[in-house]
């Protein structure tokens, strides 16, 4: 639990205090492949704009499997209407778990001020095909 609490303590840190909003119970933006979501869930999702207007997100996962794995995310960041907007933060990344309670921190930064909006995708392997609402 002291682990849970300090790297969620890290991340509003590193995230900054400009507008920030964190989201309890809404949690429609990230989407996990069906096998990850078997032992994945999202804990809390902190997010807000940079000095430069860009949207800023910081993501906290809790991993209950018992085993060292990797995982696989990718952020597609949208525009007022809905649009992806292309960025380098837009490809699929690694993200290494340790195992059990495992509290893992996924955060990005648009790389464009026209960026209002996510979809963090999750998944065991790189490519999960999920495309936005």
């Amino acid at each position: 639990m002291n682990k849970l609490f300090l790297t969620f303590l890290a991340v509003l840190l590193l995230t900054g205090c400009q507008a920030l909003q964190t989201q309890s119970s809404d949690y429609s933006q990230v989407e996990f492949s069906p096998e990850t979501a078997v032992h994945m869930k999202v804990r809390n999702i902190t997010q807000g704009r940079t000095e430069g207007d860009l949207l800023r997100v910081a993501v906290l996962v809790h991993n209950s499997r018992t085993m060292a794995d990797n995982y696989f995310f990718r952020f597609i960041w949208l525009d007022k209407d809905g649009l992806e907007v292309q960025g380098l933060s837009s490809r699929w990344e690694a993200i290494v778990s340790t195992g059990l309670d495992d509290a893992l921190v996924i955060s990005r930064i648009a790389s464009n001020p026209d960026v209002v909006d996510y979809r963090l995708l999750i998944s065991d392997k790189p490519g999960m095909n999920t495309a936005p609402e």
